[in-house]
């Protein structure tokens, strides 16, 4: 086989009467901001779903949120302080801050992953749900964000989950 470069990354090489483009592959990380609207699931690039759905609240739900009965990794229950009709997902940004529910305050994302020895496939997909300001309200296999922690005189709710 006789090759040619034409880059540092690309070489143009004969195989069986044909020319062959060697390139690198590319790897796929992340995927931009995306609406999730309430009631209707997002197919996600990594294969999972992400679904909202506003949910009205009973006492036996709100015991399970507040006696830390949900699987984080796989739904959350926030805090619907107003008619919730969009949220967002996205993957991480360089410099996104989270607090979950009962942490001690705010830091960089990137520091709660290393902390919880999320390799790098999971830090490159995993969805960040967030609001309409754009603040992080849940990553899945975390607790919600602090600003959505669920109160017992709770009307009605955000149910977030992810497979």
């Amino acid at each position: 086989e006789i090759g040619v470069s034409l880059s540092s990354r690309i070489t143009v090489r004969a195989k069986d009467s044909r020319l062959v483009l060697d390139k690198p592959r590319v790897k796929i990380s992340g995927w931009p901001l995306c609406s999730l609207p309430s009631g209707h699931g997002l197919r996600l690039p990594c294969g999972k779903t992400l679904h909202f759905a506003n949910q009205k609240a009973t006492s036996s739900l709100i015991s399970q949120i507040l006696t830390g009965k949900v699987d984080q990794s796989k739904e959350a229950y926030c805090a619907r302080l107003n008619e919730t009709k969009t949220l967002y997902a996205r993957t991480r940004l360089p410099g996104d801050e989270y607090r979950p529910i009962g942490s001690p305050g705010r830091k960089k994302l990137k520091n709660w992953m290393i902390d919880r020895k999320l390799d790098q496939h999971t830090k490159d997909t995993i969805p960040l749900v967030l609001d309409s300001s754009g603040e992080i309200i849940w990553v899945p296999g975390f607790a919600p964000a602090q600003t959505q922690r669920v109160e017992e005189d709770a009307e009605w709710l955000i149910r977030l989950t992810y497979h």
